[in-house]
């Protein structure tokens, strides 16, 4: 397992009562990685990170070190990397 940083935006940021999480895991995809941090979090958050039927919500953009994450690529992840994760804005 390593430890990597998140960092939460919006409405996840609001859901987890802040913006930075530590982070232990061992998954090797970006779904891997919210699972792990679904599981080690509360359930406000995990909400806004999953489907009812526990697979992950697409509509969540992540990057890493300033590049945006596509959902079915490996990662290459080390100790202390940060993963930004943020929820989908609407307006008009």
């Amino acid at each position: 397992m390593i430890n990597i940083q998140i960092k939460l935006w919006g409405q996840l940021k609001k859901a987890e009562g802040s913006a930075n999480i530590s982070l232990k895991t061992d998954g090797l995809t970006l779904e891997d990685v919210i699972k792990d941090l679904s599981q080690s979090k509360n359930a406000d958050l995990a909400d806004l990170l999953l489907n009812v039927d526990g697979s992950c919500r697409h509509s969540i953009l992540a990057f890493q070190d300033d590049e945006q994450i596509e959902w079915c690529k490996e990662l290459n992840l080390k100790t202390g990397i940060t993963i930004s994760l943020m929820s989908p804005i609407a307006g008009g």
